[in-house]
């Protein structure tokens, strides 16, 4: 694998040549604990995950910059576009690790194989 395969867009993995988004969910850091829900019911888990690393960092939009907010822009444009963020007066409307912490569950996906690694994570608290 490619190391600069983590920095893509994630459109790129999500996305057709035009744009049409390929999975079924895609479920967001902002919005973890109602998408983890919804990913739960769909693969049939009814066990407990708990939240074990909570940041204690800031609000994301404190550690951009105008220079930062440019470069990200200019990368990860089709995910803003596609994932609905927006900048707004230099800060972040919207935010979250779309870029490595996205939940996603697509028909492609073995939901038997993502209902076991629930498992395997409620095992660890």
């Amino acid at each position: 694998m490619n190391k600069l395969t983590h920095f893509k867009p994630q459109a790129e993995f999500l996305c057709d040549s035009q744009g049409n988004i390929l999975v079924d969910f895609i479920g967001k850091v902002e919005n973890f604990k109602n998408d983890l829900s919804v990913v739960k019911r769909k693969v049939n888990y009814f066990g407990f995950i708990g939240h074990k690393l909570k940041s204690k960092h800031k609000y994301y939009a404190h550690y951009y910059n105008d220079k930062t907010i440019e470069i990200v822009n200019k990368v990860y444009w089709q995910d803003l576009k596609v994932f609905g963020y927006t900048f707004e007066n230099s800060t972040w409307n919207q935010i979250s690790y779309l870029f490595r912490d996205t939940l996603i569950l697509s028909q492609y996906f073995n939901l038997e194989k993502i209902k076991f690694k629930l498992n395997k994570l409620s095992k660890l608290k």
